[in-house]
């Protein structure tokens, strides 16, 4: 079974997962980049190209081609690129949703509905990295895609002395299981056709957040590379073998099924 992963540096829970387990029968082709991800790719001549020298040279330095063909891959594993709970921060900051519980001190701001909200993040996801990927592939291949979003932040983000007000304040409302269930739909509204992977269960506290063991001494792109200490936003390769465990069979499972229901 060939995988192509193609994402951001949230990629790199999967590439140390690989490198420590690979599956048997598994070929995996990496296309990945910190930031946004592999930005200013074209399709050409059904292959997606990078086309900058800088990006080039990046994918090289990573040991990744530059160069993916599309009809060539059984199925596709999109990492990030795509909305989080980040995302509706903004207007959390100044909202407050209709129906969710609330502080006292809520109540002077302006309501908005859980529907309005949703579209909001829907929007955020369709104008993402990761829908301009699904285009690209799909004017080429049928093969299944599947979609690994960014995972939840680490549960550290609201401990002690963080920073991250606007967490702190979802904790402290009751709102992170509304959080995570709006942001599964908003993705399910975004992006049909597409297999969307819910982050494994076991991995979350209090509904929205990772638990730290998860997020501990996560690592990068690159062989060897670390984030730091204090990251609270990338995985650890205990959570890429779970993910990948998913990842495995979600594109088995979709194999199979387009087999015996061929277009």
């Amino acid at each position: 079974m060939r995988l192509c992963f193609i994402g951001n540096s949230h990629t790199g829970m999967l590439v140390q997962a690989l490198r420590e387990s690979a599956p048997q029968g598994v070929e995996a082709t990496f296309f990945a980049h910190p930031g946004r991800g592999p930005e200013g790719v074209r399709l050409r001549n059904g292959q997606l190209r990078a086309t900058t020298r800088e990006m080039k040279r990046s994918l090289a330095r990573l040991g990744m081609p530059d160069v993916v063909d599309v009809a060539a891959q059984d199925a596709f594993v999109l990492v990030g690129m795509t909305a989080t709970v980040f995302s509706l921060l903004p207007m959390l900051q100044t909202h407050r949703v209709f129906g969710w519980s609330a502080d006292v001190a809520d109540v002077e701001r302006a309501l908005v509905s859980e529907t309005a909200l949703e579209a909001e993040v829907a929007q955020v996801i369709a104008t993402g990295l990761a829908v301009e990927f699904i285009t690209k592939i799909r004017r080429v291949s049928a093969a299944p895609i599947l979609l690994v979003a960014q995972p939840a932040p680490s549960e550290e983000a609201v401990g002690g002395k963080a920073r991250h007000v606007g967490l702190r304040r979802i904790l402290r409302r009751g709102q992170g299981a509304a959080v995570q269930a709006l942001l599964a739909r908003a993705h399910a509204r975004a992006l049909s056709g597409v297999t969307v992977l819910a982050q494994p269960e076991e991995t979350l506290v209090h509904g929205y957040l990772s638990a730290a063991r998860y997020m501990r001494g996560a690592g990068r792109l690159n062989p060897g590379g670390r984030q730091p200490e204090d990251d609270i936003l990338h995985a650890n390769v205990e959570y890429g073998a779970l993910v990948l465990d998913q990842v495995l069979s979600a594109a088995r499972k979709s194999l199979a099924e387009s087999m015996a229901n061929p277009v």
